[in-house]
């Protein structure tokens, strides 16, 4: 089922439109996350991870993990951000870890 929709998501980026994945919108040129942009070859990684074991109960459960260069950051910041997302409020992960692929991460 994956590689029917990668190839739908696919054609609709292509023809310019957004493909959306609960927080985040998928466009032709960036990956969008509460209103910011993330150029799709500024992410250096996104991977489906499982917390199992942490201090707080808050952070256990599944997740969806991205790094991506932060162009903003400056020759003293921080050049990386990080964003986690919980896993059930991304639909078709492997969809978008496929894309985030393709794309350069």
């Amino acid at each position: 089922m994956t590689e029917v929709q990668l190839a739908a998501t696919r054609a609709t980026l292509a023809a310019g439109s957004q493909v959306e994945f609960g927080p985040l919108s998928a466009t032709p040129d960036c990956l969008r996350h509460q209103g910011t942009g993330i150029p799709w070859e500024d992410i250096t990684a996104l991977r489906y991870s499982f917390v199992h074991a942490s201090v707080d109960e808050g952070d256990l459960g599944a997740y969806v993990r991205m790094e991506y260069r932060d162009r903003e950051a400056g020759a003293y910041g921080f050049s990386f951000q990080r964003l986690r997302i919980p896993a059930l409020d991304v639909p078709d992960v492997q969809v978008l870890k496929r894309l985030a692929a393709e794309h350069g991460s």
